[in-house]
């Protein structure tokens, strides 16, 4: 397993773990640090940024799956969460995005829904299940990565990208 492959394996089961033990935070933080890296690596040109997160979330997570919200929204959320462990971001401030409100485990999501309704502040916020977008990004990844093998440009700009990633041997060295 090259370091790409074993950097991704360990993340899921990072996040699944988190999930699990309902550290909400540190599977917030592992889930929006692997979709921005997921989308910087699998895109084709050399940038990375918003719009490289933007347009990855959009076709490969909000085309096919059933989440509630947009791309920016996600990014927004991206933001709060990876700069100050919060749900509020410039462009939730701002009136640009909505703030994220999650639900997860056996929480429901009709009921974080009717608690959002009756605040009247539904143009604020947005209510969406953790695990649903564990799994959208996972789905989005793995769909991504078959069309990656399907197109050789693509893939040599991918497997270039995902040789440099982080890696240790198995005596425990970094590399």
């Amino acid at each position: 397993m090259n370091g790409f492959h074993r950097t991704y394996f360990e993340i899921i089961q990072s996040i699944e773990s988190a999930i699990k033990d309902r550290k909400i935070i540190t599977s917030l933080i592992l889930l929006y640090s692997a979709i921005d890296s997921f989308s910087n690596i699998a895109n084709q040109s050399n940038k990375s940024g918003r719009k490289v997160f933007i347009k990855w979330v959009d076709k490969w997570m909000l085309e096919e799956n059933n989440l509630t919200c947009n791309s920016i929204d996600i990014y927004a959320a991206r933001c709060g969460v990876l700069h100050g462990f919060i749900s509020e971001s410039d462009l939730s401030n701002n009136g640009n995005a909505k703030k994220i409100c999650y639900a997860w485990g056996n929480a429901s999501l009709l009921e974080l829904e009717s608690s959002i309704k009756k605040t009247k502040k539904e143009n604020e916020y947005i209510a969406l299940k953790l695990e649903d977008i564990f799994q959208s990004f996972r789905i989005g990844m793995a769909n991504c990565i078959d069309e990656i093998e399907k197109d050789e440009n693509w893939r040599n700009s991918f497997e270039l990208k995902a040789s440099k990633y982080f890696t240790t041997s198995p005596s425990g060295t970094n590399s």
